[in-house]
């Protein structure tokens, strides 16, 4: 269950730069800061985890990326969000105010996930190499898990553990993270069951 820590009054509004986060548990699925920034550097994401910044409300938001000393300019169109890779060591920075939510997931977590849960086999290569996904769909579910923050209403943390579950699932899906496992060989019957089938079908069906 994610445990929430509110810094800010309850309003989609926030006077400073004071930081939300959801912080989450042994079993958890991720942690969250929400974030008023004014404009210089975003904070930094732990580098062994992965970061997803998605901007909150949805506007173009100007963000220049820093990568093993060279820098790039992005732009983030409405239904955009910026994706750092555990140990990329990526470094955004925003060239004026915004609201934003970054999500940050531990490698083995997400591994877990998509095992256990989507029973599939997580497709690593296919998170690097990509500083911005399109998807309004998750920068919507980001939009709702912003409003359960602000909101402080009862059973705020229920609703924030099943969003969480939802983005991962929504991520992982829509941007081909998850490979089919194969189907493993056909269980063969032992001799004993081979014999009481028989029988069974013996008695019953001829």
């Amino acid at each position: 269950m994610i445990a929430v820590a509110y810094a800010v009054a309850p309003h989609w509004v926030l006077p400073s730069p004071e930081t939300v986060r959801l912080s989450c548990p042994a079993g958890g699925l991720m942690t969250c800061d929400y974030l008023q920034l004014d404009a210089g550097d975003v904070p930094e994401a732990a580098r062994d985890r992965h970061a997803l910044l998605i901007p909150l409300p949805a506007r173009p938001v100007a963000l220049k990326l820093h990568l093993a000393g060279r820098s790039a300019d992005l732009e983030l169109m409405p239904g955009m969000m910026a994706l750092a890779a555990a140990g990329a060591g990526v470094h955004w920075r925003v060239e004026r105010q915004m609201r934003a939510i970054l999500i940050q997931i531990e490698p083995a977590v997400l591994s877990d996930f998509v095992e256990g849960q989507m029973h599939g086999a997580l497709a690593e290569e296919r998170l690097d190499g990509r500083p911005l996904l399109h998807d309004p769909e998750l920068c919507g579910i980001a939009q709702q898990m912003a409003r359960v923050i602000a909101g402080q209403q009862i059973g705020a943390d229920v609703v924030l553990a099943a969003l969480a579950s939802v983005f991962m699932v929504v991520w992982t899906r829509n941007h081909g993270l998850v490979r089919r496992r194969l189907a493993g060989p056909t269980a063969r019957l032992s001799s004993p069951q081979l014999r009481r089938l028989e029988a069974y079908v013996e008695a019953n069906l001829s």
